[in-house]
């Protein structure tokens, strides 16, 4: 395994210990492709409409904001 990769992937395991293999697949994809291949812009536009719902007190357990990839180029939006 790649060095620089693992205490990303171990920092994952720490925050969702029920997280399977296809978790950490998609947490290394997003990491180097982003989620710009999957987002159309009707999906886009749903995106946009839920997350202007979103109540972040309900959510303080997840960190807004967390790296998917080694060199922090990549983030996800949680």
């Amino acid at each position: 395994m790649n060095q620089d990769v693992k205490p990303l992937i171990l920092e994952h395991m720490k925050r969702r210990p029920m997280a399977q293999a296809q978790d950490i697949y998609k947490l290394l994809f997003q990491g180097v492709f982003g989620v710009a291949h999957i987002v159309s812009d009707k999906a886009w536009n749903i995106l946009v409409e839920e997350a202007g719902r979103i109540n972040l007190q309900e959510h303080r357990e997840d960190p807004l904001i967390e790296t998917v990839s080694p060199d922090d180029s990549m983030v996800r939006v949680n």
